[in-house]
């Protein structure tokens, strides 16, 4: 059985029902072989399917905490028997939208209605009746005995270990690591290259390293920083620490030398991921403690388009060279059968797919592409001058 593991990028809440994302078996009454129920119809039962019958409307919320910050809230009311949804959140653009409708009268509704409300309804109503919907689309369950979860809240250390394990070894073995650039490059470089990269998002590519500094403030291009304090986000964030602090050496600025830090190792072995350290980056310059402040670029579109500081508050006054960010990576025996049917999977999938949208939207991209290697050299040879691609405890 393959396992693809990547640590929590976002919290999925159901505010009003009480199911669980982890399904537990209940111990059922013996039964001979031929009365002995499929195990998604014991999954379901457990769950309350023979009191569906019963239910004339539900009410439920998913909000979605994305990695750059952005809250997607849908709020659903449904009513099975009759196929009545209604829904309060927003559209694509960010614009309120509260609407009933019928789903057997679909093709009657606004364009909004078909091709992003009722979308996200079938989704979110997927994950919330998951253990019913295990038996209700034939999927094949079965009963894998109880199982530690390999990674739990963990690290993309753990993570990268995991997937370099050798076969019997103490630690959890991962098949498909979804890693950052650090842990790719990590994974790379312990399995001497070994490790096969598989895939990576659209959106993977191009990033960059933003400074930014109060705008008409005593920084406005990056002699101006000499002398003076850089906030940077988490020592391991290759955005918002690594690559800065290497790149500005090339700009002739060493770090302790030329200028100081103010570092904010607020999320330490997610690689920056969560957003958090950026975070504090930008209070930190908003509110003086530091002139000018080191953040990835996805986050400083976030700040502009979501408003998320006052709008002009911030200049950007450098940029750095562009460089790719996450990879699919499979451990070096993975049989590359496996490998290739995971991969065409991915690269199946259509942003014009209203099953697939949602996925690809939660997860921040358009399309899934091969992948693009050589913008991952900047980040390989600062990570080996900070000390990254030490392995400890190998």
């Amino acid at each position: 059985m393959s396992n693809i593991v990547t640590p929590a990028r976002r919290k999925a809440r159901l505010k009003e029902l009480g199911l669980l994302a982890a399904i537990t078996l209940l111990a059922l009454p013996a039964a001979s072989a031929a009365e002995q129920p499929s195990i998604a119809e014991q999954i379901a039962k457990a769950y309350g399917l023979d009191s569906w019958g019963q239910v004339e409307t539900m009410r439920y919320s998913w909000t979605i905490e994305l990695p750059n910050g952005k809250q997607i809230s849908n709020k659903w009311e449904w009513s099975p028997k009759t196929n009545t949804v209604s829904f309060d959140g927003k559209d694509k653009a960010g614009n309120p939208v509260k609407v009933t409708y019928q789903r057997s009268q679909l093709d009657s509704q606004s364009e909004v209605v078909k091709k992003e409300v009722d979308p996200q309804f079938a989704n979110d109503q997927y994950w919330t009746l998951l253990p019913f919907h295990l038996l209700w689309d034939g999927a094949a369950a079965t009963d894998d005995g109880q199982q530690k979860l390999p990674i739990g809240d963990g690290s993309y250390e753990m993570q990268v270990a995991a997937l370099l394990a050798a076969p019997g070894a103490p630690l959890p073995r991962i098949d498909i690591g979804w890693n950052t650039n650090l842990a790719f490059i990590q994974a790379d470089t312990w399995s001497e290259r070994r490790c096969r990269p598989i895939a990576m998002r659209d959106t993977d590519l191009g990033w960059m390293t933003k400074i930014v500094a109060v705008t008409g403030g005593s920084v406005s291009c990056l002699a101006d920083l000499k002398g003076r304090t850089l906030a940077l986000g988490s020592r391991d964030s290759g955005h918002a620490a690594i690559l800065p602090v290497y790149f500005l050496v090339r700009e002739g600025m060493a770090e302790g030398k030329d200028y100081r830090s103010l570092r904010f190792n607020s999320d330490v072995g997610k690689h920056g991921d969560t957003g958090r350290s950026e975070s504090e980056v930008v209070r930190a310059v908003l509110d003086g403690r530091a002139e000018a402040g080191a953040i990835g670029s996805p986050f400083w579109n976030a700040v502009r388009t979501e408003r998320l500081v006052p709008e002009g508050a911030l200049t950007e006054i450098w940029t750095s060279p562009p460089f790719n960010h996450c990879m699919f990576t499979a451990r070096s025996d993975l049989d590359p059968a496996l490998e290739q049917q995971f991969a065409k999977a991915l690269f199946a999938m259509s942003f014009d797919n209203p099953i697939h949208r949602p996925v690809l939207e939660a997860e921040g991209l358009r399309q899934w592409i091969a992948p693009q290697l050589e913008a991952y050299a900047s980040l390989r040879d600062a990570s080996a001058q900070q000390g990254f691609l030490t392995r400890t405890g190998a």
